[in-house]
C-alpha cells in the first residue's frame, strides 16, 4: 500500500515538473511569437487602436482642405479622375512604403507625394493589444474636371497587403477600387424655406432624387414627394445646386447613377425642438424605402435560454432616444419570449432628426429569435406582416400550398411502396379504394400525418406509415413571404 503511494507521489511530481516546463516553454515562445509580428503591416479591422493625426481628423482635413490643388496644366489638359495614395505608419509614428498607386497625370502624383512628405509624414502610432504596430493607410482623391476641384473622398483598405507590395512599381495603375458616389458641397448655397412654408409652419423631410452623369455632372433632379406650399420646387432649386458630383466608378468605367436626398424643411426649429408631435415614420424615409434590417446577438442574460418566437413591437422612440409606449403582441412563442422581446426592441429602434433636432417617432418592429439569433425586421408600409406562427394554415389561405419535392406524380407513385409490407401486399383478396390523409407541413418540413378516409386497418395505416417517410421532402407553404405551418390532403389510391 505504502509503495503504491509512493508511485502516485512521484508521478503526480513528474506531471507537475512537465507542467511547469511546458509554462517556462510557452513563456519563453511568446516573446518570439510576439517579435514574429513586429514587422508585419495591420488593416483596420485588426488593431485596437487605428493611426491618428495629430490634432485629429479635424486638423487632418483642414491640412488637406488647404494644402491639396489640382495642378492647372492637368486641369487644362482635361484630365481627371481618382487617384490612391498608400503609405505605412511604423511604430514611432513615421510615415514610410509612400506610393502613389494611381493618379491623372505626374504632376498630380507629385502633388500628392509632397503632400504626404510635407504634411502627414508625423502620426500617433497604431495599437494592437497594447503593442504600437504598423497600419496600412490608402486614401482616394477625385480630380474633377467639369468642376475644376480636388475632393478628398475618404479612406479603404487592402485585404492583403503583402500581396499587393509584390506588385512592380510600373503596374499601379492596374490597383483599382470601386468608388461610392460623393457631391461635391454647392458651397454657400443655401436651402430658401418658401413664405407659405414657414407660415404654415412646417417640419417635414422632403426626398429629392438626382440623376448624374457618367462626367459626373447632375443630369436631372426630382422631388419624390411633396408636403405643398412649394415645399417640393424648393428642395430641386436646393439640390440643383450641387452641379458636380463624384461619378460612381468600378474600375476604369464611370456610369450614370441615382441618388436620393433628404432636404428637412424646418420652419420654425425652436418649435421643432420643443414639439410634442410624434412623426410616423413613413415620413422619415423616402417613398418605397424601409428601415434598415437589424442583426444583433442577444442580451447577456438571453443566452442560455433557447428562445424561439415571434412578436410585434409597437412603440414610440422619444428624443433622448429611449423607447416609451411599448405594447408587444405575441404572435409565436411563450412568455419568456415576451420578456424577452422588451429588452430586444431597443436593437431595432431608429432615432430620427428634423434640421439636426431630434423628433419623437412612432415605430414598428416585428422581433424574431430563432435560438440564439436575433433578427428584428421592421415593417415596411408596402409589404403585410408575418402571419401568426402558432396557427395551421389551409392550403387556399396560403400564397404558396406546401409542395411535393418530386411534384404531384410523385405523391401519385407513393402506393407504389407497398412492396415493404409483404403481409398487405401478398394478401388474396386485398382490399381497392382510396385512402386520404390529412397531412400538415410544418415551418421546417417535418411531417404530422392523420387518417381521414380509409378502406381497412392495416392498409390505412400503411398509407400514413408511407407518407410519414418523406419527412423534409416538403416545402412549407408561405404567407406574406414567411414559412408557415399548413395542412394537405394526400390521396392513395390501392387498386
Amino acid at each position: 500500500m505504502l509503495g503504491l503511494m509512493s508511485v502516485k507521489k512521484s508521478v503526480k511530481s513528474q506531471l507537475y515538473q512537465w507542467g511547469m516546463f511546458g509554462l517556462l516553454c510557452w513563456c519563453l515562445a511568446f516573446p518570439i511569437v510576439v517579435g514574429a509580428q513586429i514587422d508585419r503591416v495591420f488593416g483596420t479591422f485588426d488593431l485596437s487602436k487605428t493611426a491618428s493625426y495629430p490634432g485629429g481628423t479635424g486638423e487632418l482635413y483642414k491640412k488637406i482642405r488647404s494644402e491639396i490643388y489640382y495642378p492647372e496644366a492637368t486641369l487644362k489638359a482635361g484630365r481627371g479622375g481618382v487617384a490612391y495614395v498608400s503609405f505605412v505608419v511604423e511604430h514611432d509614428g513615421s510615415v514610410s512604403n509612400l506610393r502613389i498607386l494611381r493618379a491623372p497625370d505626374t504632376l498630380c502624383a507629385r502633388m500628392l507625394h509632397d503632400f504626404v512628405t510635407l504634411h502627414l509624414s508625423r502620426w500617433s502610432p497604431a495599437e494592437a493589444n497594447g503593442h504600437s504596430v504598423r497600419q496600412h493607410v490608402l486614401y482616394y482623391v477625385y480630380f474633377h474636371t467639369h468642376a475644376g476641384q480636388v475632393r478628398w473622398i475618404g479612406e479603404g483598405y487592402l485585404d492583403d497587403y503583402e500581396a499587393f507590395v509584390q506588385i512592380p512599381p510600373e503596374c499601379y495603375g492596374e490597383f483599382y477600387i470601386s468608388l461610392k458616389p460623393h457631391p461635391i458641397a454647392p458651397g454657400s448655397v443655401k436651402l430658401i424655406i418658401p413664405e407659405a412654408a414657414r407660415a404654415a409652419g412646417i417640419n417635414i423631410p422632403v426626398f429629392v432624387e438626382s440623376v448624374v452623369g457618367p462626367d459626373g455632372v447632375l443630369q436631372s433632379v426630382r422631388a419624390l414627394n411633396d408636403p405643398g406650399y412649394g415645399c417640393g420646387d424648393a428642395a430641386e432649386t436646393y439640390l440643383r445646386a450641387r452641379k458636380y458630383w463624384v461619378p460612381q466608378c468600378f474600375y476604369d468605367t464611370c456610369f450614370t447613377y441615382t441618388s436620393v436626398d433628404r432636404v428637412v424643411f424646418c420652419t420654425d426649429t425652436a418649435a421643432a425642438e420643443a414639439a410634442s408631435r410624434i412623426y410616423e415614420e413613413a415620413e422619415m424615409l423616402a417613398p418605397g424605402n424601409r428601415p434598415e434590417r437589424y442583426f444583433d446577438g442577444l442580451p447577456m442574460k438571453w443566452w442560455s435560454k433557447n428562445l424561439n418566437g415571434t412578436c410585434k413591437a409597437d412603440f414610440v422612440v422619444e428624443k433622448d432616444g429611449t423607447v416609451s409606449q411599448l405594447q408587444l403582441e405575441l404572435l409565436e412563442g411563450d412568455s419568456l419570449f415576451l420578456l424577452a422581446a422588451r429588452d430586444l426592441v431597443y436593437y431595432g429602434r431608429q432615432e430620427y432628426r428634423l434640421d439636426n433636432y431630434p423628433c419623437r417617432t412612432h415605430e414598428i418592429r416585428y422581433v424574431q429569435v430563432c435560438k440564439a439569433t436575433l433578427s428584428i425586421t421592421p415593417i415596411n408600409p408596402f409589404e403585410l406582416p408575418p402571419p401568426d406562427g402558432r396557427r395551421v394554415y389551409l392550403a387556399s389561405e396560403t400564397d404558396t400550398p406546401a409542395t411535393y419535392r418530386y411534384g404531384a406524380y410523385g405523391l401519385r407513385q407513393l402506393p407504389r411502396s407497398i412492396w415493404r409490407y409483404p403481409g398487405l401486399f401478398q394478401q388474396p383478396n386485398k382490399p381497392r379504394g382510396e385512402v386520404i390523409v390529412e397531412v400538415e407541413v410544418t415551418k421546417n418540413g417535418s411531417l404530422y400525418t392523420k387518417l381521414k378516409s380509409g378502406i381497412a386497418p392495416g392498409w390505412d395505416e400503411a398509407a400514413r406509415s408511407i407518407l410519414n417517410d418523406q419527412s423534409f421532402l416538403f416545402t412549407p407553404a408561405t404567407v406574406n413571404g414567411f414559412p408557415v405551418n399548413s395542412v394537405l390532403d394526400v390521396r392513395m389510391k390501392w387498386e
